[in-house]
């Protein structure tokens, strides 16, 4: 692939989601999934200030969903059964790499059952949340978590750019992205 063609699709994945574009476009899924995750937490995005109620629980969705889609592009594969690996490194690479199976736990009892508890074959997760910029992950027992999930959403804006830096200085992190950016990268609307 082209140098030309690569960049031009990271730049319209990675497109500030702040700037509006107007249909007909092709549209970065990962610029519009970010444009969501603002509107979930309160924010108008024509004038970027925050002016109505937050919904946190499904801001905190679509911030799990993109750490779901860059684990895609990160490792260049959207096999079924590689799921949890790829969040899981993707998380553990650009998020934190202390915290990456309590957060997928979350994650899955986010996105499977809009609920607060993931079961595995060995342990159950149980979780409250908070909204607060406090510490991300607050472990109370073997079992219960309290997880921050404006610091989620922080930590998850910081790793899009340290992604993306890595992803324009190495050309294996370029044919992984370029592999998935054919079936998630963008969508055309209008």
């Amino acid at each position: 692939m082209s140098d030309s063609l690569i960049n031009g699709q990271i730049e319209i994945f990675f497109y500030n989601p702040k700037i509006s574009i107007q249909p007909p476009n092709d549209f970065g899924v990962l610029y519009l999934l970010r444009r969501d995750v603002y509107r979930c937490l309160g924010y108008n995005t024509d004038t970027w200030s925050v002016d109505r109620e937050s919904i946190i629980w499904p801001g905190a969705m679509t911030v799990l969903a993109g750490i779901d889609l860059l684990g895609k592009f990160y490792k260049g594969d959207d096999s079924s059964n590689g799921v949890g690996q790829r969040f899981k490194d993707y998380y553990d690479k650009y998020i934190d790499n202390q915290n990456s199976e309590i957060i997928y736990q979350l994650r899955n009892s986010l996105l499977h059952s809009f609920g607060l508890l993931s079961k595995t074959k060995n342990k159950t997760y149980g979780f409250t949340v908070s909204a607060s910029r406090d510490k991300l992950v607050e472990k109370y027992s073997e079992t219960a978590y309290k997880i921050d999930l404006y610091t989620l959403w922080d930590r998850f804006e910081e790793s899009i750019e340290k992604y993306k830096s890595d992803l324009l200085n190495n050309d294996l992190l370029k044919t992984k992205f370029e592999t998935m950016f054919k079936f998630y990268g963008a969508v055309r609307i209008g």
